[in-house]
């Protein structure tokens, strides 16, 4: 069984700062407060702190801690496998740009196997996952406003 959970958001930032607000992974602490709160990097060839598919990195959210394998980073989308224990799904994230001049934020998880059960529609896990997701965003939107504002380049 597949189930997807799906969240958007437009937010007032070009998706270039959406983006960098994204990848600096090092400041999550400082803004993400919900869903995603830490991601790290485990493996890497670069020495710049960017990665590439192929990479892994360590994330937290919602009090689990997981080393998903990065599948793509482009402008358009930052995508990862995750499993554990038969438990897998991968999560994308997507920056797109919008007709008001912004970006619209999309975040969705593609949930197999027992994972896809487990995260069934109206079951709590499910719930959880989504609000976990609009967190995240809120967060995320809040953050790259204000460096949108504040007119920081990276």
């Amino acid at each position: 069984m597949v189930r997807t959970i799906q969240t958007k958001i437009d937010i007032a930032a070009s998706p270039a700062t959406v983006r960098h607000v994204f990848l600096d992974f090092a400041k999550y602490p400082a803004w993400s407060t919900e869903g995603v709160t830490s991601i790290t990097i485990v493996t890497s060839d670069r020495s710049d702190g960017s990665v590439a598919a192929g990479d892994i990195i360590k994330a937290t959210a919602g009090g689990m801690t997981f080393k998903p394998k990065i599948l793509e980073n482009t402008q358009e989308v930052f995508r990862w496998l995750g499993s554990s224990m038969g438990l897998s799904g991968e999560h994308r994230f997507h920056f797109q740009a919008n007709a008001a001049g912004g970006t619209t934020f999309i975040q969705e998880e593609e949930f197999f196997g027992l994972m896809g059960i487990i995260m069934r529609e109206g079951w709590t896990p499910g719930r959880k996952t989504e609000a976990g997701f609009k967190g995240f965003n809120r967060c995320l939107k809040a953050r790259a406003e204000a460096v949108e504002l504040e007119e920081v380049k990276y």
